[in-house]
């Protein structure tokens, strides 16, 4: 079984700008569901500040 490591990613003031997610061959659907459900999250939250600003 193989494995990778997805590593927390923070700009220089420590805002997150990524996430650490251990992956083994046994659940990249799951890793594909829970990556799309944080990318929609993600993006929603980046409409939702720009909104103020238009």
């Amino acid at each position: 079984m193989s494995e990778s490591t997805f590593k927390i990613l923070r700009d220089k003031k420590g805002s997150i700008e990524g996430w650490e997610i251990k992956v083994f061959d046994n659940n990249l659907e799951e890793l594909k569901k829970e990556v799309e459900y944080l990318s929609n999250k993600t993006e929603q939250r980046f409409r939702a500040l720009e909104a103020p600003l238009r």
